[in-house]
């Protein structure tokens, strides 16, 4: 409650300056990203970093004008920037989890977050604009791929779950964009479900054989 008072009180001060939106939203940033990590890591406290975490991205998301109309809801307009930086928090977190295991969760917050802004950011890309989707559907469909092996390399359940979902989300989208049009919308709810029920059917039993080695 402290940490986002606080966020409130830089806001109102940036607004009453005069800053403007992109100025206020670095200025709102740069008062509470650093000041939730650092409260984070001196507590130990694994919700605070997670709010940490999600303050960075949203700041660099505010930062580069990813607000949109009033509210954050992944309405990204610079997913190439929002990818790289998930990369490097996702990549932070490995290291985490190797040469700071007193703090065993932290790992996890910054994998998660990440994972999720950099399938969002790949999905996106994937579907606007058309006339440059054909290679980032490549990209989000290898990506996807390569969480799963990631995840099952390392024995981490986070990272292939993340995968999967990616994957999932990746076929769905294919799908719906080449037969919504052409298909009933009854037939279209009725093959797609088939479909997915036997993706979570075969997923199911490559976990188990994964999880039983």
């Amino acid at each position: 409650l402290g940490v986002l008072a606080w966020a409130s009180a830089v806001g109102a001060g940036a607004d009453a300056a005069h800053l403007g939106g992109a100025h206020t939203a670095f200025a709102v940033g740069l008062g509470v990203v650093p000041l939730a990590f650092g409260l984070a890591y001196r507590e130990r406290n694994a919700f605070l970093l997670l709010m940490g975490t999600l303050a960075l991205f949203l700041w660099v998301g505010s930062w580069h004008r990813m607000i949109g109309r009033s509210t954050y809801v992944f309405e990204i307009e610079e997913p190439r920037v929002m990818a790289a930086l998930a990369l490097a928090v996702y990549g932070f977190g490995r290291w985490h989890a190797r040469h700071a295991r007193l703090l065993p969760d932290f790992h996890l917050v910054y994998q998660a977050v990440a994972l999720v802004y950099f399938n969002t950011s790949l999905l996106i890309l994937s579907i606007y604009p058309s006339a440059t989707a054909a290679p980032y559907i490549a990209l989000f469909t290898v990506a996807a791929l390569a969480q799963i092996v990631a995840g099952a390399r390392m024995k981490s359940s986070l990272t292939m779950g993340f995968g999967v979902t990616a994957f999932g989300g990746d076929l769905f989208t294919r799908f719906f964009e080449e037969m919504w049009s052409r298909m009933g919308k009854g037939l279209f709810l009725v093959v797609g479900g088939a479909l997915l029920m036997a993706f979570g059917a075969a997923v199911e039993r490559s976990y188990r054989a994964w999880a039983n080695r």
